[in-house]
């Protein structure tokens, strides 16, 4: 069953804590002289709001230097009300850069509280049945409200009574909780103000949930100049649309999209590539098979994922312009041995329902077709920030128009049903329609909505949607549409079908240094030598990024038909060469998917991004090994990329790799 209240908002306000304490408690005890009643915005200073603590801890509202904001004075409001026998209070602390925007938030507590001004002079009851007045302050019990780093929300609890419950996740999650007796806590998460001056964290208690709402009304209209717009449309931030065609990689197409969007508003326009993605998330993916022979990853033109694994990708990795690697259209899988191109590479024999040979997937996907320099040279563009949202938040339609009206996409993934469109009716969008058949999952980008026809506005990789062409048949009230061009529709129902979403945030800084390493990704001409004589060469395929502890890299297969799992530990930030120690064990083959074992060999690795990279190894430990009869502690390893031909073709597999 679907969670209440989805219309509470993120507000953009200053950082504001709403308590109210069930107990009679004293005043509390304010480092600073004068009524803290009576205090004024001027009077407050951000170490004054520390310092503000209820008797007996029950409340404390936390500024850590200079917060998420901090250019110039902090200013802070104070709203006292003492009601008579029930002992309740109402405190109020709203901390911002600007005078006014306190002054405002003051003001619209009151007005909600009170019905009208608050008047110091005039002893307010606030028991409603009294005196007639809404209130929250008779109902309320307790709320705390604790800031950790970057303001995010930390504890919250509610207790009523000797009733108590404590919230975690749970408040994070869904944002609207129910404690015992009914008690409820609302949260809002940070977000930047309409001024651009600072930034939020609200929790509103009370035992009667109606109030919660209306106060989240009232701080919406004052403090951000009205309720978010009824209509909001990001088409402008977006590039063209694309269409997939008859793979099955949608989750590739909307995040990509979302970050060429992300992009677009720091002043960079740039299309790009979908099959970098794809690439790297297959390559890239997978975990310890033990057996040094059996894949460990995928082939680069698989399809499938999710949203949390494309982003996950875009922040380790990243991508290039769409022009370096472009996308292929047609299913790469599907036509393996339906074409002389994908011949003679060991693929067209396989059982895709298997874990196939480790390097016949490397001799695959490290092909400079695969992954050409010029792919290599301009992959600079990937995420610095993003956020996965709860399950609950990914099925409200109002966190939707959130985040959408702070300007930024979502990408989400639906559980699509067969013959959800209303075209026939005028009003072409998708509805979900629980009774009709599933067709699958699909991901998409959300770019904006219209809140009264209820539906989101989506980018969709499945090509553009035609409104004009389809003008006629439209419904009087809905030829608007065709602003819309290119676009899907789809209904806010979908959400409750939506299993995950996310937006990003910010993205990284053009040629950041922590993607320096993924330029080591490719196959590598490798060469060990004792006392100045050759002993072996062979191909290292470089399919992961290092670890600062030591992790899979890739596979190393000698001239002799052997082959080997490498780990390597890097050591250092991108901004200059790596510290690079690398093991193998030759004894044993395999290795553990983390940490060092075997022969260790170390030294200085620079990767520019002009391709030529090369590295000098000399023996640094670990296990003390023979190598075509030499002892390891005197063999020597050297390497050097090759990024403009295929090695591992040209070396000849053991015959236990193939499937006969």
């Amino acid at each position: 069953m679907r969670q209440q209240f989805r219309t509470w908002l993120v507000l953009p306000v200053a950082l504001t804590v709403l308590t109210a304490p069930g107990q009679a408690l004293a005043a509390p005890a304010v480092q600073m002289g004068g009524d803290w009643r009576k205090m004024t915005p001027k009077m407050a200073t951000t170490k004054t709001v520390e310092a503000m603590v209820l008797k007996n801890d029950l409340i404390r509202a936390e500024v850590r230097g200079n917060f998420a904001f901090g250019y110039g004075e902090t200013a802070a409001v104070v709203v006292h009300a003492a009601p008579d026998g029930d002992g309740s209070y109402l405190t109020v602390v709203a901390v911002s850069t600007d005078d006014g925007e306190a002054e405002r938030l003051r003001n619209a507590v009151r007005a909600h509280v009170f019905d009208g001004p608050y008047d110091d002079t005039i002893p307010h009851e606030l028991d409603s049945k009294k005196s007639g007045r809404r209130s929250t302050a008779p109902a309320v019990r307790y709320a705390a409200l604790q800031l950790a780093d970057k303001s995010l929300l930390y504890r919250a609890v509610v207790r009523s009574g000797l009733a108590y419950r404590g919230l975690n996740s749970d408040i994070q999650s869904d944002g609207l909780i129910f404690g015992t007796n009914e008690s409820t806590v609302a949260c809002l998460e940070r977000t930047r103000s309409a001024t651009g001056k600072a930034n939020v964290l609200i929790v509103v208690a009370s035992s009667k949930k109606e109030e919660a709402t209306d106060l989240r009304d009232a701080l919406a209209e004052n403090l951000k100049g009205g309720k978010l717009a009824p209509v909001v449309s990001l088409c402008k931030d977006q590039t063209a649309i694309r269409d997939q065609a008859a793979r099955d990689v949608c989750p590739y197409f909307p995040a990509v999209a979302a970050l060429e969007a992300a992009y677009r508003r720091t002043g960079v326009e740039v299309d790009l590539s979908a099959e970098h993605l794809i690439w790297l998330r297959n390559v890239t993916s997978g975990g310890d098979r033990g057996n040094r022979t059996v894949a460990e990853n995928l082939i680069s033109t698989l399809g499938g994922g999710g949203l949390a694994t494309s982003f996950g990708v875009l922040r380790d990795y990243a991508i290039c312009p769409a022009k370096d690697l472009p996308y292929r259209g047609d299913d790469a899988v599907a036509k393996i041995g339906q074409s002389d191109f994908y011949k003679g590479w060991g693929l067209e024999n396989y059982d895709w329902s298997t874990p196939q040979s480790q390097f016949v997937l490397n001799r695959w996907n490290l092909d400079p077709r695969r992954l050409p320099q010029a792919a290599r040279a301009s992959a600079k563009y990937g995420i610095d920030e993003c956020v996965m949202l709860s399950a609950g938040d990914a099925k409200r339609p109002e966190k939707f128009e959130e985040i959408l009206a702070s300007g930024r996409e979502v990408v989400f993934n639906i559980r699509l049903h067969e013959n959800s469109d209303d075209g026939g009716k005028g009003e072409p969008v998708w509805r979900y329609k629980p009774a009709e058949g599933v067709s699958g999952n699909h991901l998409m980008l959300v770019v904006g909505y219209d809140r009264e026809r209820r539906f989101f506005i989506v980018k969709n990789s499945w090509g553009p949607t035609n409104y004009t062409a389809m003008r006629e048949k439209l419904a009087p009230n809905w030829k608007d549409i065709e602003a819309y061009n290119g676009y899907t529709l789809v209904d806010y129902n979908y959400l409750d079908v939506c299993s995950e979403a996310g937006y990003i945030k910010t993205v990284a800084p053009l040629d950041s240094p922590r993607f320096a390493a993924q330029r080591a990704l490719g196959q590598w001409q490798v060469t060990f030598e004792h006392k100045d004589k050759k002993l072996m060469t062979g191909v290292l395929a470089w399919r992961h990024n290092a670890s600062a502890t030591g992790a899979r890299v890739g596979d190393l297969v000698t001239e002799d038909g052997q082959q080997f799992r490498v780990n390597v530990k890097l050591e250092g930030d991108g901004t200059k060469p790596y510290k690079a120690t690398l093991a193998i064990d030759f004894a044993k083959g395999t290795q553990p998917y983390g940490g060092l074992r075997g022969a260790a060999w170390s030294g200085k690795l620079a990767l520019p991004t002009d391709g030529r990279i090369a590295m000098a190894l000399a023996p640094a430990g670990g296990d003390e090994q023979k190598l075509w009869g030499a002892p390891s502690g005197e063999v020597r390893l050297s390497a050097h990329l090759v990024a403009d031909k295929n090695l591992l073709r040209a070396i000849k597999p053991p015959a236990e790799l193939l499937r006969k």
